[in-house]
């Protein structure tokens, strides 16, 4: 479904798609207390610095998220049902690079690569108006206690983890080498000297201003607007 947000006082308006998840997970812990606001963050807040953030997916298919490594997911959403749980990263270029789904509050290890959970995080991610995923991005899963499988934006395996990381790592650096200058250049940019303008102009008295607060002697009186210099009424006075 397609979920629209508006800002109140600049009136504006982004849109994102948002679908609920396939399966929810019960939480194996009670009675907490906390929870964490719907992740939807404007543009003047974007992008995510760098650095991990822990993300739930509720019920509904909503991001709640908090900067950080928490175990605690089930905080997060008062111990309710999800649909998914875990950590991401952001690299320094501010896309997504790396996407954990696992939780010591939710049982979500039996995972396969064609699982509609799968399918379920990977287009979340992709699809959230506030997260840019790289193209380079690693989905990490698990499909039993100990074992991990990892897939890219496209839900295809990743045959090489490190040569991903390593492009993640750099991406947004620019490799490219910029134009090279020659001596010549070199040196008539050290030696330039800006020409003086042709005229300079002074300020008009009637531009300057007078700091009131200085003169103690000054007191001004607030009454109703009046208009300026007219015969009635004449200019605004100032009580003395």
């Amino acid at each position: 479904m397609i979920r629209d947000m508006e800002k109140i006082g600049s009136s504006r308006k982004s849109f994102s798609l948002m679908r609920r998840p396939p399966r929810l997970y019960r939480s194996r812990k009670r009675g907490v207390n906390v929870q964490v606001e719907v992740f939807e963050p404007y543009e003047e807040n974007l992008p995510l610095e760098a650095g991990y953030y822990s993300f739930v997916l509720d019920q509904l298919g909503k991001f709640r998220v908090k900067r950080g490594n928490y175990s605690s997911h089930a905080s997060f959403v008062f111990g309710q049902d999800i649909g998914a749980a875990g950590q991401f990263r952001i690299n320094r270029a501010g896309n997504v690079a790396e996407v954990y789904c696992r939780s010591i509050d939710y049982w979500l290890n039996s995972q396969k690569p064609e699982s509609p959970t799968v399918e379920f995080v990977i287009d979340s991610f992709r699809n959230h108006h506030a997260l840019e995923v790289s193209r380079h991005a690693v989905f990490h899963f698990k499909n039993e206690k100990y074992g991990t499988f990892q897939l890219s934006i496209e839900r295809l395996p990743v045959l090489d983890l490190n040569l991903n990381l390593s492009l993640l790592e750099s991406e947004g650096q620019g490799l490219q080498t910029g134009l090279q200058f020659t001596s010549a250049q070199k040196s008539s940019f050290l030696t330039y000297q800006p020409e003086s303008p042709v005229r300079l102009y002074g300020m008009h008295l009637d531009q300057m201003t007078i700091d009131l607060e200085t003169e103690l002697d000054v007191k001004l009186e607030i009454t109703e607007p009046k208009p300026h210099f007219v015969p009635d009424h004449g200019p605004l006075e100032m009580i003395v």
